[in-house]
């Protein structure tokens, strides 16, 4: 994962996902969860964290649709063609997994 300006681009953009109104409970349990491991320190470490624990829940596929449906956030941390910022993409790999 590339840094910018500090700030991993995903555990950044879980970290503003984590207040939606109305919220995603799974996503803010699972944001919340990985937040209080103490050894998770690093934006990276906790991004790989959030991974482990929406697996192990079953949560990826709803923490994902949540994810992609946040148009006016996604390309302030992604480039227009990252698979981030495709839905039907996302879908598409989430489904395959």
């Amino acid at each position: 994962m590339k840094e910018f300006h500090g700030v991993v681009p995903f555990w950044g953009l879980l970290e503003r996902l984590e207040t939606l109104q109305p919220p995603c409970l799974a996503l803010r349990n699972s944001v919340g969860a990985v937040a209080c491991i103490p050894s998770l320190r690093t934006p990276i470490a906790k991004a790989r964290g959030w991974i482990r624990q929406v697996l192990n829940v079953r949560g990826l596929e709803e923490s994902l649709s949540v994810i992609v449906k946040q148009n006016r956030l996604l390309p302030s941390f992604y480039m227009q063609d990252s698979i981030m910022c495709h839905p039907e993409e996302v879908t598409a790999l989430v489904r395959y997994y």
